[in-house]
């Protein structure tokens, strides 16, 4: 949820994803999954 949450806020996906330690691959895939 927080991810969600960080991107909607319009962090840069790239950024968010090394945060959570996650390749974009899968921070797409989560994303998508709604």
């Amino acid at each position: 949820a927080e991810l969600k949450r960080r991107v909607a806020a319009g962090d840069q996906k790239t950024l968010v994803a090394r945060d959570f330690g996650i390749s974009r691959e899968t921070l797409y895939q989560y994303l998508r999954e709604d």
